[in-house]
């Protein structure tokens, strides 16, 4: 993954699932996550983008994901 301070970008691939019956998944995510400091509160997001330096391939099914966590 390509990480900078408190963000990153990586690709995940599951593997295929259901004897084959459900193919692999790729995704391409940025993270970024941050601690507020007086409150001690952490955010957490996460979000499929487009990556030029991962294109999409035919060889993999290409899912999309959006995570938000408030701890």
């Amino acid at each position: 993954p390509e990480q900078h301070d408190n963000s990153a970008a990586l690709n995940q691939l599951t593997a295929p699932m259901a004897g084959g019956l459900v193919s692999q998944r790729d995704f391409v995510v940025a993270s970024m996550y941050e601690k507020e400091p007086a409150t001690g509160i952490v955010w957490f997001t996460a979000a499929s983008i487009d990556y030029p330096r991962k294109p999409e391939t035919k060889e993999y099914v290409r899912s999309e994901e959006r995570t938000d966590v408030i701890q």
